[in-house]
C-alpha cells in the first residue's frame, strides 16, 4: 500500500511539473513580439477638426495578418508561439484601431509610389473570418473600399519600421464623428413595445392597488397581493401588477407543496449552476477583450487548476438532469396519463404540456432577441464595441427564427444569443422525453424497452460521432476559440456538445433518479445523519475532481485518429458526469449532505432561483457591455478577473429580476388567463394563496 501511494504521488508530481514547465517561456523575447491589440485614442480621433481634411474624422478597426518571413528571427518566434493554438493566441493575427486623420498626416511626406507599394501585400488568407466580418459589418462595405489602401499603407509603414515585417489588412468596420446608426422601423417598434409594457405595468399596478383598497380587511398589509383573484377579468387586468408579480417571484404556491418543500435544494443547485455558467463565460469573453498582457491567459492554460475549468464543461449536464427529474415528478404527480387514457387524449396532453413550456419560454426569449437587434448596439461606443455586439444586431434581425423555433443549437455560427443553444437542446429533449412519459404511462409494459433503447443511445451516439468525425473527447476552450466573437476550430463543440442527441443521458438518468426519489421519499429520515450514507455522498466530490484531472491527463495523450479509446472516453466522461449529478440530487432528496444540503436550502436562494431563466438569458449581454467598455488594452490578473466575475454575477441578477418582474411573470400570467386549456389550472388557482397556508 505504501508503494502504491508513493507511485501515485510520484505520477501526480511529474504531471504537475510537466504542466508548470510547459507554461514557462522567455518573457524578454515574448515582449518583443507585436502586441495583439494596438488602438489609437478613439475619443480624441473622433473629436478632431482639421481644416486640411474636410471629410469627417474617421476611426477604423482593422484585422491584420503578419506576412510570413522566414528570414526574420522575430517571425520565427511569432510562428512558433502561434503554432500551439491549444495554449496560445495567434500572434500573427492582430487588431488595430486606426485614426485615419493620423494616417493621412503620417503618409503625407511619403511619395505616392511608396504608398502604393506599402498597400500591395495581398488579401487576407483567413477567408472564413474575412467572410464573417463582411456579413456582420455589411453596412461598412463602402468605407472598406474607400479606406482600404490608406489603412494598409499606414499600418505597413509603421509595422515595417518597428518590426521589420509586413501586414495583410482588412477593415472590419469604421466609425465617423457625429454619424450614428439611424433608427429604422424595428427600432421604433421595439421602443414602442417597451413603452407599452411599462404603461401596462403602471396601470395594472394602480388597478391592483385600487382593488386592495376596496378590500377593507386587507388595507393594512400586503396579503392581498399574495391571494389569487376570483374574478377572471380582474385576474387578466392585474397580470402586469408590479406588487403582485413581486410576490409571485418571492413566494411559493400551495400546489405540489410537499414536493416543493422536499426539493428546496434545487434552488441552491440552480443558482450555483448559473454562477458557474457566468464564471466560465466570463473567462471566454475576457479572452476576447483587447488585453495588454495576453501571456496571462496563455500561462493560465498550462496551470493544473485550469483542468478543472477546461474539463468541467460537462457540468451543464446538471441542468439536463434537473429538467428530466422535474418533468418526471410533475407528470406523475399530476397523473396526466394512465392506462385508461385514450390515444386522442394522450395527444391532447402532449400538446398542452408542450405549449405550456414553449409559451413560458418564448416571450422572454423574444424580448432578448428584440433587445439585441436594436437597443444593445446603442448602449455605448468605443473602438471595440461593435466588434463585441454587431453580430448580435445583424443575426438577431436575420436569423431570429432559429431561436424562436429552438433550432439554433444546430445552426449555431450565424445565430444570435449563443447561450440559448442550451434552451434549444433542452426543448428538443423535453419533446422526446414527454413522448416517452406518455407512452410508458399509457403502456407500462413498454417501460423497460423504452429505457433500454434510450440507454443504448446514451452510451453510443457520442462515441460514434467522436470516432467517425475524429473529434476530441471533450470540448476545450482555447485562447483563439471565441476571440473573433464566434466559435472557431470547435468541431467538438458543434457536433458533440450542443446537439440534443448527445445529451440524452441527462434526461434519461434524471428520469431514473426521479423514480428512485418517488420510491424512497418516505425514507429520508432513515438515511439522514447515518455516517455511512453521509460519507458515501461526500465521496462524490473527490471522485468528480479526480475525473477532471484524469480528463486533463487523457487529453494530453496524442492518439492516432480516429481512435476507439477517444470515442469510448467521450461516452464515459459525459455519462459519468451525469451519474455524479444524479448522485448529488438523489442524496439531497434523501436529505444527505449536511452543511451542503442546508446551504442549498437557504430561503435566500428562492428569488435567485425563480429568476435563473432570466439570468441565463441576459448574462452574456452584461458581459458584452462590460467587455466592450474599454478604450485601450487592459492589464488582466486573477484578482481583476475575480472582481469582474462577481460584478457580472451581481449585475446579471439585478437585470434578471427586472425582466422577470416586468416581462416573464406578467406574460406567464397573461397566457394563463387567455388560453382556453388553462381553464382547469385557473380553477385550482382560485383555491390557493401565494405563500399562505
Amino acid at each position: 500500500m505504501y508503494n502504491l501511494n508513493l507511485t501515485v504521488l510520484l505520477f501526480v508530481s511529474i504531471f504537475l511539473q510537466v504542466l508548470l514547465v510547459g507554461g514557462q517561456f522567455n518573457m524578454s523575447i515574448y515582449k518583443q513580439m507585436p502586441p495583439l491589440y494596438r488602438f489609437d485614442d478613439y475619443d480624441q480621433c473622433l473629436q478632431l477638426e482639421n481644416l486640411n481634411f474636410p471629410a469627417k474624422a474617421t476611426y477604423c478597426v482593422v484585422f491584420s495578418e503578419i506576412v510570413q518571413n522566414e528570414e526574420s528571427t522575430l517571425w520565427k518566434e511569432i510562428s512558433r508561439m502561434s503554432a500551439d493554438s491549444e495554449h496560445h493566441f495567434r500572434h500573427d493575427r492582430l487588431f488595430f484601431g486606426v485614426c485615419l486623420e493620423r494616417c493621412k498626416s503620417l503618409l503625407r511626406p511619403i511619395l505616392k509610389v511608396r504608398q502604393h507599394e506599402l498597400s500591395r501585400k495581398g488579401a487576407i488568407r483567413d477567408t472564413e473570418l474575412l467572410q464573417y466580418y463582411f456579413d456582420v459589418h455589411n453596412r461598412d462595405t463602402d468605407n472598406r473600399i474607400k479606406y482600404e489602401k490608406l489603412v494598409s499603407s499606414c499600418l505597413n509603414y509603421e509595422f515595417q519600421k518597428k518590426f521589420g515585417l509586413e501586414l495583410r489588412t482588412s477593415i472590419e468596420y469604421c466609425e465617423q464623428a457625429n454619424v450614428n446608426l439611424e433608427h429604422d422601423f424595428l427600432d421604433i417598434s421595439v421602443y414602442a413595445i417597451f413603452a407599452i409594457i411599462m404603461l401596462a405595468s403602471i396601470f395594472s399596478t394602480l388597478f391592483d392597488y385600487r382593488l386592495k383598497l376596496s378590500q377593507t380587511l386587507n388595507n393594512n398589509n400586503n396579503e392581498f397581493y399574495k391571494t389569487p383573484l376570483v374574478n377572471s377579468a380582474q385576474q387578466l387586468l392585474v397580470s402586469f401588477s408590479i406588487c403582485r408579480n413581486f410576490y409571485r417571484i418571492s413566494h411559493t404556491t400551495k400546489s405540489c407543496q410537499q414536493t416543493t418543500e422536499e426539493l428546496r435544494f434545487f434552488d441552491g443547485l440552480r443558482v450555483i449552476g448559473v454562477f458557474l455558467v457566468i464564471f466560465v463565460h466570463s473567462l471566454i469573453l475576457f479572452m476576447a477583450v483587447q488585453v495588454e498582457n495576453p501571456e496571462f491567459f496563455e500561462q493560465f492554460f498550462y496551470r493544473p487548476e485550469t483542468a478543472i475549468i477546461e474539463n468541467g464543461a460537462a457540468i451543464i449536464q446538471v441542468f439536463f438532469v434537473m429538467s428530466g427529474f422535474l418533468l418526471y415528478v410533475n407528470f406523475n404527480e399530476r397523473k396526466f396519463v394512465n392506462t385508461n387514457t385514450s390515444i386522442g387524449d394522450c395527444i391532447i396532453v402532449y400538446f398542452q404540456i408542450f405549449f405550456h413550456r414553449y409559451l413560458r419560454l418564448l416571450p422572454s426569449l423574444v424580448i432578448l432577441i428584440l433587445f439585441n437587434s436594436t437597443v444593445l448596439v446603442r448602449l455605448q461606443n468605443g473602438p471595440f464595441w461593435r466588434h463585441y455586439v454587431e453580430a448580435e444586431r445583424v443575426f438577431c434581425r436575420e436569423y431570429w427564427w432559429k431561436n424562436v423555433f429552438f433550432v439554433n443549437n444546430y445552426l449555431f455560427k450565424e445565430s444570435c444569443s449563443h447561450q440559448t443553444w442550451y434552451l434549444a437542446a433542452d426543448m428538443q429533449l423535453f419533446e422526446l422525453f414527454l413522448t416517452v412519459l406518455i407512452v410508458i404511462n399509457k403502456f407500462p409494459t413498454l417501460r423497460k424497452l423504452a429505457y433500454s433503447i434510450l440507454l443504448v443511445l446514451t452510451f453510443s451516439i457520442t462515441g460514434f460521432i467522436t470516432y467517425f468525425l475524429k473529434l476530441k473527447p471533450i470540448y476545450h476552450t482555447n485562447p483563439e476559440n471565441y476571440r473573433y466573437m464566434f466559435f472557431r476550430n470547435a468541431e467538438t463543440f458543434y457536433q458533440a456538445y450542443t446537439p440534443f442527441y448527445t445529451n440524452i443521458g441527462g434526461y434519461l438518468f434524471g428520469f431514473i433518479t426521479a423514480e428512485l426519489y418517488l420510491k424512497l421519499r418516505n425514507n429520508c429520515k432513515q438515511c439522514r445523519g447515518i455516517l455511512k450514507y453521509e460519507l458515501s455522498w461526500w465521496l462524490i466530490f473527490p471522485i468528480a475532481f479526480g475525473l477532471l484531472f484524469f480528463a486533463g491527463f487523457f487529453m494530453s495523450i496524442d492518439f492516432e485518429e480516429p481512435s476507439i479509446w477517444v470515442a469510448l472516453f467521450a461516452n464515459f466522461y459525459r455519462n459519468i458526469w451525469v451519474l455524479i449529478c444524479c448522485a448529488v440530487i438523489l442524496g439531497m432528496c434523501l436529505k444527505l449532505g449536511w452543511i451542503a444540503y442546508e446551504f442549498c436550502c437557504f430561503k435566500f436562494f428562492r428569488i435567485f432561483s425563480k429568476i435563473s431563466y432570466q439570468a441565463y438569458l441576459w448574462h452574456l449581454v452584461i458581459l458584452r457591455v462590460m467587455g466592450g467598455f474599454y478604450r485601450q488594452p487592459i492589464y488582466v490578473n486573477r484578482f481583476y478577473l475575480f472582481c469582474q466575475i462577481i460584478i457580472a454575477f451581481v449585475l446579471t441578477q439585478i437585470v434578471a429580476f427586472v425582466f422577470a418582474l416586468f416581462f416573464e411573470y406578467p406574460f406567464a400570467e397573461l397566457i394563463k388567463n387567455l388560453l382556453p386549456y388553462y381553464k382547469v389550472e385557473r380553477k385550482e388557482r382560485r383555491k390557493e394563496m401565494y405563500g399562505l397556508t
